[in-house]
């Protein structure tokens, strides 16, 4: 029997629209590294000729990055695919699976493909939606098989400890922690990585799209003990990661000039811009560990999907959430970009409140 599943909508609409600012995508605002253009330029020859399946040379690069052995490695076409691969191969129909709401909507859509039981932990909203530990443990049973976690969270941009996915990885020992860091090079905590052959059941999410801004490139990657990235790489597609986006991969982890400036610049302009935010009336913004912030604009008299055409209007694209599980229209993200276009962003805000 086959089941039918409806796939997520995202909000990475940006190319709907000309000319707009997007504040919508949470991409690094300074755009792709400049070594990694000229890579990918001098080697367009490779367009004829298929890539390293085994993405050999990116993830010895990446092993490096994050201080650990490639065979702890995967790489995928995107996170979205590392996603799907996970549910593929360690989900039977009618597992158990820990999801915290709001949170990015893949994790429910491939469980859900999969034959997946999900079960959802709310997130309270007037403790900045911080994810409780208790919370999740006191749902877990001996049919859970996967709890997701992502932290820094996406949409509430808020992290969870070291200690206390710890808590959770040692309590439940036979159920696989999937830890999406996604944004985790914007935020001011290590990954936990170097962790994964200590925690057999801690599997790591990376992702190339939203620090190094690879996002048209769909690269994302794994990190696992090496018995369970072999499980993965063995019903892994052949092929799925092109030979541009090895290569602009691969440059952009040893541009470490770029990475530097990046964090730098986002620092000081996430500063300026939640300060600025703040005391726009009617607003109320929540604190956040990533490069965007979760803005509840319900005191504004507009919903999600009004203030987002009024921006349109001005050339400014932010992120409608009311399509999250756990929110409504009352919420809207904006990501960080650069002093001149967030102080736009701050302007037309104030003119349509």
């Amino acid at each position: 029997m086959k089941i039918k599943i409806k796939m997520t909508t995202h909000g990475d609409d940006a190319r709907k629209y000309k000319n707009v600012m997007d504040f919508a995508s949470n991409l690094n605002p300074y755009g792709v590294s400049k070594k990694t253009l000229q890579a990918v330029t001098n080697n367009l020859n490779k367009i004829s000729q298929y890539p390293d399946s085994d993405c050999t040379e990116l993830r010895k690069e990446l092993a490096r990055y994050n201080n650990i052995n490639p065979e702890n490695i995967i790489a995928g076409n995107g996170s979205a695919e590392i996603i799907r691969l996970f549910c593929e191969v360690f989900l039977n129909r009618g597992d158990g699976v820990l999801i915290t709401v709001p949170s990015f909507s893949e994790y429910g859509a491939n469980a859900k493909l999969f034959g997946g039981k999900i079960e959802y932990v709310g997130l309270n909203p007037y403790d900045n939606f911080k994810i409780g530990v208790d919370e999740i443990l006191n749902k877990v049973n001996n049919n859970t098989r996967i709890i997701f976690l992502c932290s820094p969270n996406n949409p509430t941009g808020k992290l969870i400890s070291k200690e206390d996915v710890q808590k959770i990885v040692k309590e439940n020992p036979q159920t696989h922690i999937f830890l999406d860091e996604a944004f985790i090079e914007f935020s001011k905590q290590n990954s936990l990585a170097e962790e994964v052959e200590k925690y057999k059941n801690l599997f790591i999410l990376r992702s190339m799209t939203k620090f190094f801004g690879l996002a048209g490139l769909r690269v994302g990657y794994g990190i696992g003990n090496k018995n369970l990235i072999k499980r993965l790489s063995d019903l892994k597609l052949v092929w799925n990661v092109n030979s541009l986006a090895q290569i602009a991969a691969i440059e952009s982890l040893k541009d470490e000039e770029y990475i530097r400036d990046s964090k730098d610049l986002m620092g000081g302009e996430k500063q300026n811009l939640f300060k600025k935010l703040s005391v726009i009336p009617g607003i109320r913004i929540y604190p956040s560990d990533a490069n965007f912030f979760l803005i509840n604009i319900k005191d504004t008299g507009l919903r999600s999907h009004e203030m987002k055409m009024k921006l349109l209007e001005r050339g400014i694209l932010i992120r409608d959430c009311s399509n999250f599980r756990g929110l409504n229209e009352n919420y809207v993200r904006i990501c960080v970009r650069t002093r001149e276009d967030n102080e736009k962003l701050i302007n037309a805000i104030k003119e349509i409140i």
